[in-house]
């Protein structure tokens, strides 16, 4: 599967809740270590691997989808 087919399971992988709070998350820190939100989008599940901190029950869900990715 290539790295564009993967980013696009993961996403559909996703309820509507999850998308709308990981793209929050995007847009909130966008910037950060100097990469815009249409890059970080571009490795969403990098994205998710590495910025969530699993602090909350939605943030878990998501991380546990992004790990299955591998």
């Amino acid at each position: 599967m290539s790295s564009s087919q993967q980013q696009q399971t993961f996403v559909r992988s996703l309820t509507r809740g999850e998308r709308s709070y990981l793209w929050s998350h995007v847009y909130k820190y966008a910037g950060v270590e100097g990469m815009s939100a249409k890059e970080q989008f571009g490795k969403i599940i990098s994205y998710a691997l590495n910025f969530l901190t699993g602090e909350s029950d939605i943030e878990q869900r998501i991380y546990t989808k992004a790990v299955k990715m591998f």
